[in-house]
């Protein structure tokens, strides 16, 4: 312990390896819950967690506890007697649609949802126009509380795909929860100091 503490270099060195590790595991657990329910029949939607971590610089930088899914309204008792009936890997957060975090349906986040690798499993999760809504109004939700939690909407809006569409990201809900969106990314602009660059509303900012 001495000797790290008078090597900062390799100290930082094995904090980064501890998280590659973590995140590894991690990964390895969500497999296992995913294998679960696709193998019960359910299609679920990943958000949150490894899907925010998948946008960082380091994804082991972004740590989580738990899975949470988006399932359908239909489904959702029955899901929710199987996550009871059943033990997995990581705790499982079910979410009837996205309740509260945002108004599109299941069905509809379904449509656009993608398949991302975790793994050797492709995990479905939203697609990036509908997750930074999520992200956005999660971090709102909490009151800003949790400062931390602002470098999700940093990285999902500065290593967003060349053709994201802020058309689909903004136009599909409400002004009052457009109005939000934009303020979440400009609280991420004036406190992470987030490139404007590209941002259609960046003079709202002003």
């Amino acid at each position: 312990m001495e000797e790290l503490q008078n090597d900062p270099g390799r100290e930082a060195e094995l904090q980064e390896q501890l998280k590659l590790l973590k995140l590894k595991v991690n990964e390895h657990r969500i497999e296992s819950v995913w294998k679960k329910f696709t193998d019960a029949g359910y299609s679920p939607i990943l958000i949150k967690g490894w899907a925010t971590a998948f946008f960082y610089d380091k994804p082991g930088d972004r740590q989580y506890v738990d899975v949470d899914l988006v399932v359908s309204p239909e489904e959702f008792d029955e899901i929710k007697a199987f996550t009871t009936e059943n033990q997995f890997a990581i705790s499982v957060d079910l979410h009837k649609n996205a309740r509260h975090l945002d108004s599109r349906t299941y069905e509809e986040l379904f449509r656009d949802s993608v398949l991302k690798k975790c793994g050797n499993t492709m995990i479905r999760v939203p697609c990036d126009e509908d997750h930074l809504r999520i992200l956005c109004v999660h971090w709102l939700n909490d009151g800003g509380a949790y400062k931390d939690k602002l470098w999700d909407i940093y990285y999902a809006v500065k290593n967003r795909r060349p053709d994201f569409d802020w058309d689909k990201c903004l136009s599909t809900i409400s002004q009052k929860r457009r109005k939000w969106i934009v303020c979440a990314i400009g609280l991420a602009r004036k406190y992470l100091d987030l490139p404007a660059s590209g941002l259609p509303f960046a003079d709202e900012f002003e």
